[in-house]
């Protein structure tokens, strides 16, 4: 049987309504409707397709809607395809770049930092004090530049994800110690306190300079935000498997709203005691990244005007360390079997002649002699011929890679117990150390990183007249800038925090100078100075009087035939000192 019935076009469908046989109806016609009464369970025409027909004009319309979508949704998804792309090439090029500028500013400053300090430290310059404050202001210019662009490299390892750790167990104290000699001179000329309970056992599971770096960053800012006579402690506690290390000052506290936002980039929340501004805004968004690297977590408590406390949480030690885990150890070094010398001798290699320069100028201060390569293939000959006590060694050279030279060395049986140290403006120490490097030192070149790093593999020749300084005082951050001054000149340095334990070491050692602070917890420094020339043996041995007050003139009378020298905790104090003791002790 046929169909038959009434056929209409509505929205792009034709519609059939139809009465009759429906089983020859040809694909793609829509019946929506019978006119036979009997048809479909007895459904007529008249209340069947009116409710048929608006739904499924609704599920067509909505099929063509969803196609369209799908097309946007794949043409959404081509563009971000190559928005993603073009993004990836920016950084790629970000990064090519910031690596050409790490070594393009970095090498020549170097050199900026490095003669500053010559000239500002040469007490046998003919130049005038005026000169040699402006090669001091060099040279602070130059380290506030290094920090700036240190800062941005960072930041930009860290988002790259190329900011690896070196992870292992560090000594929290020892890690502090060295953080204070960095800040102890600030902190002494503005008479702030450093107090601390780090427990000298105390292991922390993280990368050693990155270690060091948040706490600088911490202990800094406490700094620069305190005024002038105020307090910054540092505080240790065990919070299940993390240590949580919390540092305080007195300073100018913190906002609410500026809580919030602190640890972002770029920010710079308030000004310094001096009321300046200072750095690019990320220490903190630094610091707060690589404490989670680590897997821990920092926060800020703090109140205007009542001072702020910002602390932070490391792994405890790892006490079950596998082998070949991350950080490499440094490898042993066997001394070379050398010739006699009078002084070691200094293999310097280097492709930029005013970092050589730099390196031989501060080495011939330290009383090593020196020799100079300018490529990888020079230093290896050298190396060979002269058979030098330690080699310092640039990675980037343009007529070598410092590693390969590096290999070769170590390959000869006779160079191979030279130590190394690598320099250079990039970060591979954990591919130094496993080619033999014993240390490796980042660019700018530190002065003092330098001649630590020799002393401990090559030491130079003891001086004559070199002799014991004990200093007693009860600020922690400075005994620690006054030791690690004393003992880059070729003192050998005791330092004590009381009165009662400076009777005590003089008693048990001989020692050729004292350097004496008034204020002493156990003692008052008026009666230890009385203690101490009151008793024949330590009669004769000279005493320098640091302090940060004014005398009086009773005072004054007190010291009068009993000190060789007083000196005040300003600027230059720390080159006063040196020049009293280059008079009193080593001429002796």
């Amino acid at each position: 049987m046929g169909l038959s019935g009434l056929w209409r076009f509505y929205r792009g469908v034709w519609i059939h309504s139809f009465h009759g046989d429906c089983r020859s109806l040809e694909a793609g016609v829509l019946v929506v409707g019978s006119s036979q009464s009997s048809y479909s369970g007895g459904i007529g025409r008249n209340c069947f397709g009116p409710y048929l027909v608006p739904q499924v004009l609704s599920v067509v319309q909505t099929a063509k809607l969803s196609e369209q979508r799908k097309q946007q949704l794949v043409e959404t998804n081509r563009e971000l395809q190559i928005r993603n792309r073009e993004v990836e090439h920016a950084n790629q090029l970000k990064s090519q770049f910031l690596a050409s500028m790490s070594h393009e500013l970095r090498t020549p400053l170097t050199a900026i930092l490095g003669f500053s300090e010559l000239i500002a430290e040469d007490s046998g310059s003919t130049l005038t004090e005026k000169h040699k404050h402006f090669a001091q202001n060099i040279r602070q210019s130059g380290r506030h530049l290094l920090e700036l662009i240190n800062n941005i490299l960072d930041m930009s390892k860290i988002d790259a994800g190329r900011l690896d750790l070196r992870l292992e167990n560090c000594a929290l104290r020892a890690a502090f110690s060295e953080v204070l000699v960095n800040i102890a001179a600030v902190a002494a000329s503005k008479q702030i306190h450093i107090q601390h309970n780090v427990p000298d056992n105390l292991l922390v599971y993280a990368d050693r300079i990155r270690l060091r770096q948040i706490l600088y960053n911490l202990l800094s800012n406490a700094v620069k935000f305190t005024p002038a006579g105020g307090v910054v402690s540092v505080d240790v506690s065990s919070e299940k498997e993390f240590v949580c290390i919390s540092v305080n000052d007195t300073g100018i506290g913190i906002s609410f709203e500026d809580q919030r936002v602190i640890f972002d980039e770029f920010r710079q929340i308030g000004t310094t005691t001096q009321g300046v501004r200072e750095g690019t805004g990320l220490g903190l968004s630094i610091t707060k990244r690589l404490v989670e690297l680590h897997g821990g977590k920092i926060w800020v408590e703090s109140l205007p005007q009542r001072g702020s406390r910002f602390s932070f949480t490391l792994p405890e030690e790892n006490r079950v360390l596998s082998t070949g885990a991350a950080g490499l150890p440094r490898p042993e070094f066997v001394p070379c079997i050398l010739a006699p010398r009078a002084k070691p001798l200094i293999l310097v290699v280097d492709d930029d002649h005013a970092t050589c320069d730099f390196i031989v100028r501060t080495l011939e201060q330290e009383d090593y002699i020196t020799a100079v390569a300018n490529s990888g293939a020079e230093a290896v000959e050298k190396a060979r011929i002269l058979m030098p006590d330690a080699i310092t060694l640039d990675v980037l050279m343009p007529s070598g890679n410092g590693f390969e030279a590096l290999v070769e060395i170590k390959k000869r049986p006779d160079t191979r117990s030279i130590p190394i140290v690598l320099v250079s403006v990039l970060d591979h120490q954990e591919l130094g150390f496993a080619l033999g490097a014993v240390d490796y030192l980042l660019k700018p070149l530190e002065k003092s990183a330098l001649r630590e790093s020799l002393r401990r593999i090559a030491p130079p020749a003891a001086e004559e007249g070199s002799g014991c300084v004990l200093v007693v005082d009860d600020d922690l951050a400075t005994l620690e800038f006054v030791k690690a001054t004393l003992m880059a000149e070729g003192y050998d340095a005791k330092t004590v925090q009381s009165g009662h334990e400076a009777i005590q070491l003089l008693s048990t050692i001989q020692v050729n100078a004292v350097i004496l602070n008034l204020l002493t917890p156990e003692a008052d420094g008026f009666d230890l100075l009385q203690s101490i020339k009151a008793e024949p043996r330590w009669r004769g041995v000279p005493i320098f009087i640091l302090t940060g007050q004014k005398l009086s003139k009773r005072d004054l009378r007190l010291f009068s035939g009993k000190t060789r020298a007083r000196l005040g905790k300003h600027a230059s104090w720390k080159d006063d000192l040196l020049r009293q003791l280059e008079h009193s002790v080593k001429s002796e």
